[in-house]
């Protein structure tokens, strides 16, 4: 069947997901954070998700999705957007539909965008909308739209915080316990039959890194702040390298942008964020 079949695809029914502070540590390890976010209680203040946390009931929803047509040794994670209507608590079930939006002919592949629409199972009211695009690698020349590009462009000066975050060896395999088994990212013959050298680390955990990082640098540390965030993958990171996190400020928006070494792996990034919040210029390798 053409991928074009995929076009208006949805969720025969809703997805149930349902998180606890076990789930939250859990993830918060996977991204690479520090006690702030996986030990409850250490620093005093109550356990709180990271803000990229809410990626995961669209990621489970799309999983539930056919998507038979996008074969997983030619797709990858093309962006990923995300907007939070409303802080997510330590524990708690949201219900969760899922459609394809758009298929994109780009000449060589072609991408598929999906929409997730997360609600409260309680009250119904929409707390998450996850927005995501997948590159299927020669699935395209059908001769259709090429589709939209991201129109952010990063500030022509130097950012104003920059902070490195090295990844572990074992990052793809840690970040696999929230759900996403993709063998892309733990299967080295899978790995090397999808192009790849060795197994990868998901675009999420990378995209979950750069939130640790907005969460600092323009939220003072509170994640409940953080609204919207939405990134280009650019280039794939290997689990172990150091990534780089830029990130440029003003008013109550943010651009940023993750490297390793001199190649950019995240791209176009921006994020939207409540109140007023220092920024500091900070420089340094967070573990």
């Amino acid at each position: 069947m053409s991928i074009q079949a995929l076009l208006g695809r949805e969720s025969a029914v809703p997805s149930v997901f349902s998180w606890n502070a076990r789930d939250v540590r859990i993830y918060a390890v996977g991204v690479g954070a520090d006690e702030r976010f996986s030990s409850p209680g250490s620093t005093g203040s109550p356990l709180r998700p990271i803000p990229s946390f809410a990626v995961l009931p669209g990621a489970s929803a799309r999983r539930q999705l056919d998507l038979s047509e996008m074969p997983r040794d030619r797709t990858v994670h093309a962006s990923q957007s995300l907007e939070i209507r409303r802080p997510l608590p330590v524990s708690g079930m949201l219900t969760t539909t899922c459609r394809v939006v758009g298929v994109w002919d780009k000449g060589s592949g072609a991408v598929v965008e999906t929409e997730a629409v997360s609600r409260d199972a309680g009250t119904g009211e929409i707390a998450i909308v996850n927005s995501s695009m997948s590159f299927v690698r020669g699935s395209g020349d059908f001769g259709g739209d090429r589709g939209p590009s991201l129109a952010t462009h990063l500030p022509e000066r130097e950012p104003d915080v920059q902070l490195d975050y090295r990844t572990t060896d074992d990052q793809a395999v840690l970040y696999c316990l929230s759900g996403d088994d993709n063998p892309l990212h733990w299967d080295p013959d899978f790995a090397r039959r999808s192009g790849f050298e060795r197994p990868i680390l998901h675009g999420l955990c990378t995209y979950g890194f750069a939130t640790r990082a907005l969460v600092d640098a323009v939220c003072e540390g509170d994640p409940n702040r953080l609204r919207a965030i939405s990134a280009r993958f650019s280039a794939v990171v290997f689990p172990g390298q150091l990534l780089t996190v830029a990130v440029w400020r003003q008013a109550d928006e943010a651009w940023f942008r993750v490297s390793v070494g001199g190649t950019t792996v995240l791209d176009l990034g921006h994020c939207s964020f409540d109140g007023a919040a220092g920024i500091a210029g900070e420089k340094g390798v967070r573990q």
